[in-house]
């Protein structure tokens, strides 16, 4: 699943995952409750987009 946002110098990252995670259909199961899967989401996409704008501007 992806999304698309625009390029702005002052989007607001953590809220533009926040709703990205409460947009997607997530359920829970034996193993993780939604509401983790959803706290993984906003965590991890934080740390991959800033790593790959780090890494963009590095070029």
């Amino acid at each position: 699943m992806a999304t698309e946002w625009e390029n702005k110098n002052n989007l607001n990252l953590e809220e533009k995952l926040h709703e990205f995670a409460l947009s997607i259909d997530i359920s829970d199961n034996q193993h993780t409750s939604a509401v983790y899967k959803r706290d993984l989401i906003r965590k991890i996409g934080s740390k991959t987009i800033k790593k790959a704008i780090k890494r963009a501007n590095q070029i």
